[in-house]
């Protein structure tokens, strides 16, 4: 009786450590799996991503053939670039104020019934929000360490920076105009509303 207890009691605590093991295991592939879902959707691609890859690609190209380009002139440019992201983060920080300004609770309530929701129609904010600061954080890394950088590390510095700031420049124009859409549309929402509400009172007033 004491064997078959023992015995039962081994198998649970293997079946425990296995299913903690498992559930260890199992949340790298959680990850991937909604990386994976992510990328299949294809948000991330867009056509300023694609700006940034040629301006990305027409410096590294530049850096590689003008050692010039690479010289310790080029620290100067870097902290320029840094300051640009700067610019770029206090922009985008106050449109974003300026949309949830706009966004009437019933704009919300529509954006709430479509698939993502909020969340989704705040992608692009976040995105270059956290672009921008990320491009600064690396400008001024880079510029920092010009000098100890070998012309390879050069020329990544060089085309990444640059490629990101075209991206999130040409981003930002985009959500300036995506915010006056929102805005349009939430004041159309609230229109259509008020509408309808003295339509509903004129034939309520009728009816009495």
């Amino acid at each position: 009786m004491s064997v078959k207890t023992t015995g039962s009691r081994r198998v649970s605590n293997q079946a425990s450590m296995i299913d903690h093991s498992s559930g260890r295991h199992m949340a790298p592939v959680r990850v991937v799996g909604r990386v994976r879902r992510w990328l299949a959707t294809k948000d991330w691609w867009s056509w300023d991503l694609l700006v940034g890859v040629i301006i990305a690609s027409a410096v590294a190209i530049g850096a590689c053939l003008y050692p010039k380009v690479r010289g310790d002139t080029a620290a100067t440019y870097l902290y320029a670039l840094a300051a640009a992201f700067m610019a770029m983060l206090a922009v985008v920080m106050a449109v974003l104020a300026v949309l949830i300004g706009l966004m009437s609770p019933h704009y919300r309530a529509i954006l709430d019934a479509v698939p993502g929701g909020i969340r989704r129609a705040m992608n692009p904010y976040f995105i270059v929000t956290f672009g921008c600061a990320a491009g600064a954080v690396v400008a001024l890394l880079s510029a920092f360490g010009w000098p100890a950088l070998l012309w390879w590390g050069k020329v990544m510095a060089l085309s990444l920076v640059s490629g990101m700031v075209a991206w999130l420049l040409t981003g930002t124009a985009q959500l300036l105009v995506v915010t006056f859409n929102h805005g349009s549309d939430s004041a159309s929402v609230d229109r259509q509303i008020a509408s309808l509400r003295d339509a509903r009172e004129a034939r309520m007033r009728e009816m009495h």
